[in-house]
């Protein structure tokens, strides 16, 4: 159909009928989402939001700039007509879109002090682990699962609880896994997926933080780990490569957890576990290098999720790596760094992608070579890169990036040196590393600030 009107009639046997005059509309709105969900900045740093509108010719435009946006509480965080937010003051405040009359779901936004390069001890894990995952709650607390103590693989999850610094256990995966994903859902529960646990696993179970509680979800087509999982803007899940015990992948599926049902999306253009996978503000998914079975990869590829079809971007990375990390920057650019690569080893090199572009071009590199480490935005927005692997030793040390200049600057080290860890920051700003390995499996943890 068409913007306009017709004019409808019926004949039988030479009979006609009266004329209906049907009236075709533009599409009416249905709903808006504002994504992020959720972010922490520091005081005087911006945060941009986007309102996606769904119509009800199935249509998902950007409506970023013709919504009304409004702030909560504007003495903390105030907001442009555009969707840039800028904290103005410690603590928090809700945003939200609307347009004709309808209303987005509420973003949260937490404002936070600058942060001191510090390091402290907080409470251990009960079970020392890596290769586990760390997902940040609704409720602000952190929701570690899985992993290997070096023995046996693990079933048992904790909640750390920051208000407190300690640990606590709740319910246990029903399978014990490792090299899983874990991602947040909309509704707050937490999908966990594949892994390996002297199999291959294809199972998938959902966290329930109200109640404390696993429960199956339906599993995916294919068993995989070093996969990725990535949460789109419409709420499914994406879930890409990865190995399955014969093949390196290229499949990729979606998680509706609406219906709880994968179904198969466009596959990537090159089989890759251990890449990395970045969720653009324009809502397609990037994903970077990895590890094919026979070579490393220096490609990366587009995910359109309105066409669920891959494409390659104009660039590929200049150095081909695998276990590295790719972090979204505040201006839209990604930022990968380390990793391992054949040609090289153990790298220390950074590069940036510019989705406006599509191409990668050199940064700053650090001052260490890091394989298995971690990366992570800060509310001030910086990446706070940690630990790793140099080819010689754990690493204690620690790394900024400050994405203004484009260089890198040594911060606090951490008490401890380790790789295949976990980094999440907490809604105060702080940083929380749990578990990993240095020779000896970890169940130490560090607070950053």
């Amino acid at each position: 159909m068409a913007v306009g009107s017709s004019d409808i009639t019926a004949s039988l046997n030479g009979v006609n009928s009266n004329t209906a005059r049907l009236t075709v509309t533009t599409a009416a709105l249905v709903s808006i989402q504002v994504t992020p969900a959720s972010a922490s900045k520091a005081v005087g740093l911006t945060q941009q939001y986007t309102a996606i509108g769904t119509y009800t010719d199935a249509s998902t435009p950007d409506i970023s700039a013709t919504v009304s946006w409004n702030s909560s509480d504007a003495a903390k965080a105030t907001i442009s007509t555009s969707g840039l937010a800028t904290a103005v003051a410690v603590g928090s405040s809700d945003i939200t879109a609307s347009l004709n009359g309808v209303s987005s779901n509420t973003a949260s936004l937490a404002v936070t002090a600058a942060a001191t390069d510090t390091w402290a001890a907080t409470g251990p894990l009960s079970a020392a682990r890596v290769y586990h995952s760390a997902t940040l709650l609704p409720n602000g607390k952190v929701l570690v699962t899985g992993g290997d103590n070096g023995t046996v693989y693990l079933a048992s999850s904790e909640l750390y609880d920051p208000a407190a610094s300690t640990w606590a256990g709740t319910a246990s995966l029903g399978t014990a896994r490792q090299l899983h994903t874990a991602t947040l859902l909309p509704n707050g529960k937490v999908l966990v997926t594949g892994g390996y646990n002297g199999v291959y696993l294809a199972s998938s179970e959902l966290y329930d933080p109200a109640t404390g509680t696993w429960t199956a979800a339906a599993p995916l087509s294919n068993a995989r780990t070093h996969h990725t999982a990535t949460l789109l803007p419409n709420g499914k899940v994406l879930v890409t490569g990865g190995h399955d015990g014969a093949v390196y992948l290229t499949s990729s599926e979606l998680y509706d957890p609406a219906t709880d049902t994968w179904a198969s999306t466009g596959p990537l253009s090159a089989a890759r576990s251990y890449h990395t996978a970045t969720l653009l503000p324009n809502g397609k998914v990037l994903v970077t290098g990895g590890y094919d079975g026979a070579a490393y990869l220096a490609s990366s590829e587009l995910y359109d999720p309105a066409t669920g079809t891959w494409a390659a971007t104009t660039g590929a990375l200049s150095t081909a790596r695998y276990r590295h990390t790719a972090t979204l920057l505040p201006n839209g650019n990604v930022l990968v760094t380390g990793g391992y690569s054949i040609a090289t080893g153990y790298l220390a090199s950074s590069e940036l992608y510019d989705p406006a572009t599509g191409t990668w071009a050199a940064t700053g590199a650090m001052s260490t070579t890091r394989y298995l480490s971690t990366a992570t935005l800060l509310p001030n927005g910086k990446v706070l890169v940690t630990g790793g692997f140099d080819g010689t030793v754990y690493l204690t040390s620690s790394e900024l990036y400050d994405p203004v200049i484009g260089t890198w600057a040594a911060t606090g080290a951490m008490s401890t040196g380790r790789f295949i860890h976990t980094a999440t920051v907490l809604p105060n700003g702080k940083v929380l590393v749990t578990g990993g390995h240095n020779g000896v499996y970890l169940d130490s943890s560090e607070l950053y600030w």
